[in-house]
């Protein structure tokens, strides 16, 4: 099982001070568990994430009963998982069987347990990342104002600026960084996003493109550019598959200009985009 900074293995030589003494100060939850305990392996991760995500709110003490059987025989352990909550010394709470996330909250705020308040740079990123772009902004701008010069803010608010297409506001977001803090992947995102935008400024429309690849196939300049129109428009495998097929074709076009967008495309996308890795090693065939 792993372990955070607030989880920890207990034994029956530490239990005295990890648990009963810590709850003093700090409430514990003990989780007892053992290997072979199917529901153990879902409820385990949960309490583990939660003693994470309430950054120290309370404590979480895992107790492996084939290892500690006199621990759990003394708390009149009879199946597992069960769940104990210490306070001041005490058992005052806990459950027996995997429960959902939800029933665990609840029975952390029974006794005062909260998570610790969520910061407005923190939800304005949830925010951007779930869509929600004028909550992010307020979010976002808010931050800033705590903290002029706030990496994540700023950087975020150069996502929020590239997501509405606006490329002046991601330009002058990223121009307010440091040249350390562009280095960061989600910078360098927002910075292939704009590189991949000059290529089509001033350009025809993506309709425009696909009449002129009808009239004549082996267009590259439109065959690279409507590429790059998909790609912003969200059809990124179309785009791959496209810049892929003008490398292949012609390397001197553009100066090497398809793997050069390419590069650009994966900086976008990020590095865990499934697609980018199936690409590079397309690539990286077509350069042998």
């Amino acid at each position: 099982m792993n372990a955070n900074a607030h989880s920890f293995d207990v034994t029956i030589q530490d239990f005295p001070d990890r648990v009963i003494q810590s709850s003093h100060t700090q409430p514990v939850l003990v989780d007892f568990w053992a290997t072979w305990c199917g529901p153990c392996k879902t409820l385990t991760p949960i309490l583990e994430q939660l003693a994470e995500d309430y950054g120290g709110a309370f404590l979480l003490a895992k107790v492996d009963i084939d290892k500690e059987a006199a621990l759990a025989n003394h708390h009149g352990v009879r199946s597992v998982p069960t769940v104990l909550l210490y306070k001041g010394g005490q058992p005052v709470d806990g459950f027996t069987g995997a429960q959902p996330e939800g029933a665990i909250r609840a029975l952390l705020a029974h006794h005062g347990i909260e998570p610790p308040p969520i910061s407005a740079l923190d939800e304005g990123l949830q925010a951007l990342e779930s869509g929600r772009l004028d909550a992010a902004q307020r979010l976002l701008e808010t931050a800033l104002a705590e903290e002029p010069g706030n990496t994540q803010a700023t950087v975020g608010l150069a996502r929020l600026a590239a997501a509405r297409g606006d490329v002046k506001a991601a330009r002058d977001q990223l121009e307010a960084l440091t040249e350390v803090q562009r280095q960061s992947p989600e910078a360098g995102a927002v910075s292939a996003w704009l590189e991949l935008n000059a290529f089509i400024a001033d350009g025809p429309p993506p309709q425009a493109l696909q009449d002129m690849l009808q009239k004549w196939p082996d267009d590259l300049e439109a065959g690279f550019r409507l590429a790059i129109w998909r790609l912003l428009a969200g059809d990124a495998e179309a785009s791959v598959a496209d810049l892929l097929a003008i490398m292949q074709k012609d390397r001197q076009f553009r100066d090497d200009g398809a793997r050069k967008a390419l590069l650009l495309v994966f900086d976008y996308l990020g590095a865990s985009h499934p697609l980018v890795r199936k690409a590079r090693g397309r690539m990286a065939m077509l350069l042998n």
